[in-house]
């Protein structure tokens, strides 16, 4: 669909044609810039690739470590703390349950 020119105005340059898009590949700025991307991008590609890989490998075939606990987040316990405060009751790690001091 990109030779039909369906929506160029009549009498009037596309922005295709008034841009030398071959000279802006050809200059040194552009190929440093393209450099540059694939030296970033390759490694972020190779680490992406494993880490995601490495989830599914570890999911499949040893699935105890889902369950690990890698740390406690201050995100987390900011909720609990904001339940608590509000007289909601939590449910702790040992698996009771811990009512609120603080009434509503």
């Amino acid at each position: 669909m990109s030779g039909t020119r369906r929506f160029e105005r009549k009498g009037q340059p596309s922005a295709a044609q008034s841009v030398d898009w071959l000279a802006i590949e050809r200059s040194s700025e552009f190929q440093e810039l393209v450099h540059e991307r694939r030296r970033w991008l390759t490694p972020m590609t190779i680490v992406f690739l494993v880490g995601s890989l490495g989830y599914l490998l570890l999911a499949a075939f040893v699935p105890g470590v889902m369950g690990w606990q890698v740390a406690a987040t201050a995100a987390a316990n900011s909720a609990v703390g904001s339940n608590r405060a509000r007289g909601h009751s939590s449910t702790s790690a040992t698996g009771g349950s811990t009512a609120s001091a603080i009434s509503p």
